[in-house]
């Protein structure tokens, strides 16, 4: 069976993430194609525990799930991988467009400023889409390579 889903949001987590795609991961390494995932991470979410306490965070990391949870088609799953980071796996997709898709999750939600509880918080996320065929998949590999690639 599947690891128990996250608490907060009642997504899958990283572990059930990485089963669920061993088949389509294999699938694609053979055929030649990418598997392409979106990286979604909450920017400063300890920061926004601290100024506004970690009730509102949890608030952000639902409204988040729950705004993601909006864009996932056929065939794509949806996980928390991380405190602060989702991941939307998109086997059907190109690339390509995982990246356009990736830019515009990212404009759009940084453009919302969803009210929490009693507070109104200023979103910042950063989205960015990898080809996991690349990748060695561990959770941590995965974020690891979110994380960097926010350097610069």
């Amino acid at each position: 069976g599947d690891a128990p889903a996250d608490v907060l949001t009642g997504l899958p987590t990283a572990s059930t993430l990485t089963r669920r795609l061993d088949a389509a991961l294999d699938a694609a390494r053979e055929a030649g194609r990418a598997l392409p995932v979106m990286v979604v991470r909450i920017e400063e979410l300890k920061q926004i525990n601290r100024q506004h306490g970690w009730l509102v965070g949890d608030q952000l990391l639902i409204w988040l799930a729950s705004r993601l949870g909006e864009r996932v088609g056929a065939g794509e799953l949806l996980a928390r991988v991380d405190a602060d980071s989702f991941a939307l796996a998109t086997p059907a997709r190109t690339l390509a467009d995982a990246q356009a898709l990736a830019l515009d999750t990212r404009d759009v939600l940084s453009r919302s400023r969803p009210r929490l509880g009693v507070a109104r918080v200023d979103v910042r996320v950063s989205a960015q889409a990898f080809d996991l065929t690349t990748l060695a998949l561990g959770g941590e590999s995965l974020l690891g390579a979110a994380h960097d690639g926010q350097e610069g």
